[in-house]
């Protein structure tokens, strides 16, 4: 039905770490550096490269186009998988990280997001409690555990969503969009929602 909350999966998903399939591996962020596994073997494959990161902190990963972005205790990196390049964009710890379609990184941190692009860093709006975030058609959701949020990037206008609109839930485990729809995994299992039907007219 239009704009309705739907819950799809009474499976209960795990927690588990931030990972992501880049160029047929995948990346994996843990808190003793960032691992990389073969997804044709399951093998784990030594990169030099990534070496800067051993026993340290990875927050968390995203990729656009050919680029890998990496949050870290020692700063947020862009790795290029073109040229094998590895590059410091700055020494913030950042949290959760996204990017949009023109390259942009949104980046929390201390309960603050933060937009980073060839001009800058630059604020945006508090946000409490992100455990993570996701990027569709200039909009982000987040996932604040307890509810979730939508940000339109236009505008600044937030809205939050929690059990007294449906989201039948006491504890969201992660959430993933796409132009369309916008999925949480949460305690009570799969919970899906059409929501371009409501913010794109914002």
């Amino acid at each position: 039905d239009e704009g309705k909350i739907t819950q799809y999966s009474k499976d209960i998903p795990l927690d588990g770490p931030e990972y992501l399939l880049f160029d047929d591996l995948i990346y994996v962020a843990t808190n003793k550096g960032l691992k990389i596994i073969s997804d044709s073997n399951g093998y784990e494959i030594d990169k030099n490269d990534f070496h800067i990161f051993d026993k340290i902190v990875i927050s968390d990963l995203d990729i656009i186009d050919e680029r890998l972005y990496i949050a870290s205790e020692i700063g947020l990196f862009e790795y290029s998988n073109e040229d094998n390049s590895l590059i410091k964009i700055n020494d913030e710890l950042y949290s959760k990280i996204v990017t949009d379609k023109q390259n942009n990184l949104y980046a929390m941190k201390k309960n603050r997001l933060f937009k980073i692009d060839n001009q800058g860093v630059n604020y945006i709006i508090n946000l409490k409690n992100v455990k993570n975030m996701c990027y569709c058609n200039d909009f982000i959701w987040f996932n604040h555990y307890k509810y979730a949020s939508i940000l339109n990037l236009s505008n600044n206008f937030l809205t939050e969503y929690n059990e007294l609109d449906g989201l039948l839930s006491k504890k969201i485990y992660n959430i993933q969009c796409d132009k369309d729809w916008v999925w949480f995994s949460t305690d009570s299992g799969l919970i899906l929602y059409n929501w371009s039907n409501y913010h794109y007219n914002e």
